[in-house]
């Protein structure tokens, strides 16, 4: 990603937000704004050093670390130890859902072998495997045509979830994933949201 200074202020806008939802005890105080482009710098360093970690400036907030209410927000948000915890968590992420893809496949498979026809599997109500599992599953078996059917729903469940491509690496060729790679995928809207680290 180009880091513009639109894209910086763009990501320490929604930082700013972010970090402020989860501790309301410091809007009322009067914090430099050059926290939030240090914190965003950090992001982007990341992604930078990882193309494959997103630039998610809520779940950026959401994996630091507060040990206490009077924490400070330079050193939960400006430190190499808050690029690590990022990362750290983007892999935890990562790993859990490639488990529930492979999950997925592996389902199928043990439907294929019992001598189910892949269009009735894939096609079939089976609430246990989502749009891009399908769709990984189309691709893995060479039907571009039943692939192309859950095209559009692959592509809304990796916008719910970025991290999706990541978890989907090497499960399919990279130009087959449902989402172009080279889509400029931080242009779109940020969606408000709340992480939880339970």
């Amino acid at each position: 990603m180009l880091q513009t200074p639109r894209v910086i202020e763009q990501v320490a806008e929604r930082i700013e937000l972010a970090y402020l939802r989860r501790r309301p005890e410091w809007r009322q105080t009067s914090l430099d704004p050059r926290l939030w482009s240090a914190a965003a710098a950090v992001l982007l360093d990341a992604h930078s050093r990882e193309n494959w970690v997103p630039v998610d400036p809520e779940l950026f907030v959401a994996s630091q670390v507060a040990v206490s209410t009077a924490a400070d927000p330079w050193s939960e948000l400006t430190r190499a130890t808050s690029r690590r915890r990022y990362v750290s968590r983007v892999r935890r992420i990562v790993r859990t859902l490639r488990s529930e893809l492979l999950e997925e496949l592996r389902r199928i498979e043990c439907l294929l072998r019992r001598g189910e026809a892949l269009e009735v599997v894939l096609l079939g109500p089976c609430r246990q495997i989502s749009a891009l599992g399908r769709y990984l599953a189309a691709c893995r078996h060479h039907r571009q045509d039943l692939a192309d059917r859950f095209r559009p729903e692959a592509r809304d469940q990796h916008w719910a979830c970025e991290l999706y491509r990541a978890a989907a690496r090497d499960l399919i060729p990279d130009d087959a994933y449902p989402v172009n790679s080279l889509a400029p995928e931080f242009v779109r809207p940020a969606v408000a949201r709340q992480f939880s680290l339970n």
